[in-house]
This record gives structure tokens, sequence and C-alpha cells, in this order.
């Protein structure tokens, strides 16, 4: 079987959880380190008014985002060209919540905080 490690550099916006879509991206989080850890370095993107907005704010770690908003991830990702079968994307853990879109369009949901899922995504 094949595989690809997404690991590295997304673009990443938190946004109100009522918006389809993020306006425009914050910055870059390093993945797969979680939006308060410092190996991210999501939050040193953020400016301190924007920190406080959100409620994120307090060293060494910042508290979790408030339930009214949602952290968005996006990334570029080219399969090798040799990929003839199916492809699943396998997410190791997540907060809580996670919709996965591909091109677009929803490929499936997943509840349940830290616990690894996957979608076929052929």
């Amino acid at each position: 079987s094949c595989w690809l490690n997404l690991n590295g550099l997304w673009e990443f916006s938190i946004c109100p959880v009522t918006w389809e879509h993020p306006g425009q991206w914050e910055g870059n989080i390093e993945v797969p380190f979680c939006l308060q850890s410092p190996l991210s370095g999501a939050l040193r993107q953020l400016s301190a008014e924007r920190k406080n907005e959100l409620g994120l704010h307090g060293p060494p770690l910042a508290p979790s985002l408030q339930k009214r908003h949602a952290l968005w991830y996006s990334r570029l990702i080219e399969l090798p060209s040799g990929w003839k079968d199916e492809v699943w994307l396998h997410v190791g853990a997540c907060d809580s919540f996670a919709e996965v879109f591909l091109n677009g369009k929803s490929v499936g949901t997943h509840l349940g905080g830290n616990t690894a899922f996957s979608f076929d995504i052929t």
C-alpha cells in the first residue's frame, strides 16, 4: 500500500461556526501540532488584539477556542501519479468535531475529540 504524510505547513483561519468558509487565511500552522501548542507557530502570527478577541492568551498553552469559533485548515495536495486505487484520508486526532472538504465538497464529518478517523476520498 502507498501513503503520503500530510504533516507540515497548512493555512489556517479562525471563524465563527456559522460561516460556511473562511473569508481569508490568517497564517500557517504546523501540523500535527494543535493551535495552542507553541510548536504549531500559529498563535505567534495573531495580533494580541485578535488573541484577546478569541480568548487565546496565557502562556505556555492558550485555552481552547470557544464553541462559537471553528478552526479551518487548507492545503493543496497532489497525489502521486502512480496512485490508481482507493485513496483514504486518515486524521490521527482532532478537537471534538471535524468536517472534511475536498475540492469544496464535504466528504464526511467526525465527532469525538482526540480519536482517529478516515474518509474514502477516491
